[in-house]
């Protein structure tokens, strides 16, 4: 970063598309439906409960890459404005 301090807020959501289609397959896979077939709000739930899974994948990947991140800097790319 041209020798500047930096801050590395790592954020899991912005793949939105991605998830979408992997937790559809994982859904046609498992229960042969689709997310039609749950309805907007069921679908969602199901989309947050893998999100919430898999998300301490990834963290343990930034960890294993060394990145020394204070657990209060994770969470949303686009969150409600905070003060950092």
């Amino acid at each position: 970063m041209l020798g500047k301090r930096t801050l590395f807020v790592p954020g899991f959501d912005h793949a939105g598309i991605s998830t979408q289609s992997v937790v559809e397959k994982r859904l046609f896979k498992a229960q042969g439906k689709t997310r039609h077939d749950l309805g907007r709000e069921k679908f969602l739930e199901t989309v947050m409960a893998w999100k919430n899974e898999s998300v301490w994948i990834l963290t343990l990947f930034t960890w294993s890459d060394s990145a020394q991140v204070p657990r209060t800097y994770y969470g949303a790319t686009l969150p409600p404005r905070r003060e950092l």
